[in-house]
């Protein structure tokens, strides 16, 4: 027997002993059963924008188009690289790094120290 076959007769089954439970049923219980079948078939399915389903897919795709963004970048070349950092060291901010050099070698010395 396969394995179709094995579900189909078990289905069969739990059907053939609910309906015997059903009779079994007062006709007041009976009666809310059937009306709350109808309505549970009557209920319209959620529409996939409801769901969240669209916002979650939307997300995965900007996910995925920023990482195929990212990867599909060059790398920077040695001449790029040596004028930013000509331009890092040439800037106002970096002469204040260097004013405070000898602080910040004895901050250093210091956290190592400690």
């Amino acid at each position: 027997m396969t394995m179709e076959e094995n579900e189909k007769r078990f289905l069969d089954s739990v059907r053939q002993e609910l309906d015997k439970s059903l009779q079994q049923l007062g006709p007041d219980t009976r009666m809310r059963i059937n009306q709350a079948r109808r309505r549970a078939f009557e209920k319209q399915p959620t529409p996939l924008w409801q769901t969240g389903l669209v916002s979650s897919a939307a997300f995965a795709a900007a996910c995925v188009a920023l990482i195929v963004f990212t990867l599909a970048q060059p790398p920077a070349s040695d001449q790029e690289l040596i004028v930013q950092d000509l331009e890092l060291f040439s800037s106002l901010d970096s002469l204040e790094l260097y004013e405070d050099l000898e602080f910040y070698e004895w901050l250093e010395a210091y956290e190592q120290a400690g």
